[in-house]
């Protein structure tokens, strides 16, 4: 029943979780694994960080990504070729 269930919410279907679960909470998603962002804070991760210090990360390949400010958006990396 929990499988049929599933493909008809995967197909869009209208499913109301609260009967099954009464006492449920709703959490947000973990994040995708390509945002490599952490999210804890513990004691090594502040550890050979410079206090102000700020990262621009950068594609070892593309260089560093560029948003432009026009109609339609776009994004651009900034690459040295050659």
């Amino acid at each position: 029943m929990r499988r049929f269930v599933s493909h008809l919410h995967s197909a869009g279907a209208a499913i109301d979780f609260a009967v099954p679960h009464p006492d449920g909470q709703l959490v947000d998603a973990p994040l995708p694994t390509w945002t490599h962002r952490r999210l804890g804070l513990g004691k090594d991760d502040r550890q050979g960080r410079t206090p102000g210090g700020c990262m621009v990360s950068a594609h070892p390949m593309l260089g560093p990504h560029v948003r432009l400010h026009e109609e339609p958006e776009r994004h651009v990396w900034r690459a040295e070729l050659g």
